[in-house]
């Protein structure tokens, strides 16, 4: 996601995506510290998954094809 860094922290808030200021960068700006897992919203606005850090690109691939299995055509 791009844009202004309040967008993004409200934006993360509610999906629980930590998104914070971290270190000043020699161009100017900030470097972003946020968290590292991966949300799946559905055609309802759920998040029926949640990918951590320690998920297999294997269990992703099959969530995947789950989900698309799943929604409305």
């Amino acid at each position: 996601m791009t844009g202004d860094l309040d967008t993004i922290i409200d934006v993360g808030k509610p999906l629980a995506v930590a998104v914070e200021h971290g270190e000043r960068l020699p161009s100017g700006g900030y470097e972003v510290v946020h968290s590292t897992h991966v949300t799946a919203i559905n055609d309802h606005d759920r998040v029926p998954i949640v990918w951590t850090q320690g998920t297999s690109a294997a269990q992703f691939a099959d969530d995947i094809h789950r989900l698309l299995e799943e929604a409305p055509r």
